[in-house]
């Protein structure tokens, strides 16, 4: 697995590598899940079904669990009609991050942070966390036919190390996580892993265990 860790403030762990927020609760904003396919013609980014991304909404619900974190899970495409007041945070947590984004250099909070503030204390929460997941397929690095062709060529007993090669579906999944600070507009943690597995669930809950414990685990400082 490959990790690779963002930003490194005061909140940055050098002991572990690792990061260390302090945070009893957080909002989870619009996780999301996708696949690549680089085996078609032409590679297509597509949204996974609703129920792929039910389950990855319901990992993360479970590993916030594990990691003993407390989550509100706000979902833009999982909303009812009994949802008005969350459809209408969502839109302003939504605008919030996009001025955060666009601002990102910028000493400056960001504009309606009255609302902000109302939805932070709403939830009980600080921080806001973008959770998401991609599952990339990719071609296999051997040319099949020359491998057929070599294949007859061999003895029969050389053939079950070359076949998987002419199955084997090549994959590889990435889980990443950015936490923002709701009082400040900063950034506060960015995680990127990446492992050449598919999106099995041990992979993701590796990944989103390691994540949810780092934003729950008390607070240091890494001045020495």
């Amino acid at each position: 697995m490959v990790e690779n860790a963002g930003v490194k403030g005061p909140k940055y762990n050098f002991d572990d590598g690792g990061y260390s927020l302090g945070a009893d609760k957080v909002i989870v904003l619009n996780p999301f899940y996708i696949k690549l396919d680089e085996r078609k013609s032409t590679p297509i980014l597509y949204v996974s079904g609703e129920s792929a991304q039910h389950r990855f909404n319901d990992k993360i619900i479970n590993m916030s669990k594990e990691a003993d974190l407390d989550i509100e899970l706000i979902d833009k495409n999982s909303f009812t009609s009994d949802n008005t007041d969350k459809y209408n945070d969502t839109g302003v947590l939504i605008d919030w991050l996009d001025e955060r984004l666009n601002h990102k250099d910028l000493n400056i909070l960001p504009t309606d942070n009255t609302r902000i503030d109302e939805i932070s204390k709403k939830y009980g929460a600080e921080y806001l966390v973008i959770p998401g997941a991609v599952n990339y397929i990719y071609k296999s690095p051997v040319k099949k036919v020359p491998l057929i062709i070599i294949s007859v060529l061999l003895p029969v007993y050389s053939w079950p190390f070359i076949f998987p090669f002419l199955f084997k579906k090549f994959t590889a999944t990435g889980v990443y996580t950015i936490v923002f600070n709701l009082k400040t507009g900063k950034q506060e943690m960015s995680k990127v892993g990446v492992a050449p597995y598919g999106d099995r669930y041990d992979v993701l809950y590796s990944f989103l265990y390691d994540y949810l414990s780092q934003i729950k685990r008390p607070g240091v400082s890494n001045n020495k």
